[in-house]
């Protein structure tokens, strides 16, 4: 019974001990004046990852290469690139992926969180090269598809320290794709949501 009793109050300690340091490092981190905006910065931008994207090759995402550019405290540019090529072994595709993105952002920081706003576009090259038959011939074919994205955007970062952030972001996005197969064009438009994670270092 003693060394039950004693056992809890170990826990009970271990307890108490990391909410005061929780506590306390979070207060101190408030206290702490908040990092002047660096006028260059690079990172990733990591797209949300669904299971079948390990299998299917056109909805996987592109992680991307961003470069921020803060002209002021206040506004925000930032362009991304990104290149993904797969094959999935099961059907035989090969797909290559290029991006092209660039972001204008209004953001407000307080403290070590920055908080933005704003608009995405992306434009995205996607070959897709896949066996298929003509009787009994087989042959290798190659789809073009390429993808128009546009819409706001609302993200926020948290500093580590004066240089390095971490944080997310979510998108309402209009997509236009166009897509040639076999010869023939087919377009299709929708509304999408997207989110990702993104990792910056400010020089």
């Amino acid at each position: 019974m003693r060394n039950i009793l004693l056992t809890k109050m170990k826990k009970t300690i271990i307890i108490l001990f990391a909410l005061f340091f929780t506590g306390f490092t979070i207060l101190r981190a408030q206290q702490e004046e908040k990092p002047h905006l660096k006028l260059v910065g690079f990172g990733l931008h990591i797209e949300q990852f669904k299971l079948n994207d390990l299998t299917d090759l056109t909805s996987a995402p592109v992680n991307k290469l961003i470069v921020t550019i803060n002209p002021t405290q206040k506004f925000r540019i930032e362009p991304e690139f990104g290149f993904k090529f797969g094959t999935n072994d099961k059907t035989k595709l090969k797909s290559s992926t290029i991006n092209f993105g660039i972001g204008a952002f209004r953001q407000i920081q307080r403290n070590k969180l920055n908080i933005y706003g704003g608009l995405r576009f992306e434009y995205g090259l996607m070959s897709i090269e896949h066996n298929s038959y003509n009787g009994m011939t087989q042959i290798k074919e190659t789809d073009k598809l390429n993808r128009r994205m546009f819409g706001p955007a609302l993200g926020g970062e948290y500093f580590l320290g004066n240089n390095f952030s971490i944080g997310g972001e979510i998108n309402i996005l209009y997509v236009t794709i166009n897509n040639k197969i076999d010869g023939y064009d087919d377009k299709s438009n929708y509304t999408s949501t997207n989110s990702g994670l993104f990792l910056r270092f400010y020089f």
